[in-house]
């Protein structure tokens, strides 16, 4: 089991990428598909990580719900 817990944070520290999947209407299969040609980005999973820790709802020591 660690094992598969440190790949899957290998993947996340590592291939950080927070371009949006995005979508095109196939006229062929009268469906959306993905549109897998946008440009990727890997980024600094440190700086994505202090960003996220600014923005979280709840922080350490604190409970989700507080009277």
């Amino acid at each position: 089991l660690d094992h598969c817990l440190d790949y899957l944070r290998q993947v996340v520290q590592c291939q950080s990428d927070l371009t949006p999947l995005t979508f095109f209407w196939s006229d062929q299969v009268n469906a959306t598909l993905p549109n897998f040609g946008d440009t990727h980005t890997c980024r600094d999973f440190k700086a994505i990580h202090e960003w996220s820790m600014q923005r979280r709802a709840v922080h350490p020591g604190e409970h989700g719900h507080q009277e």
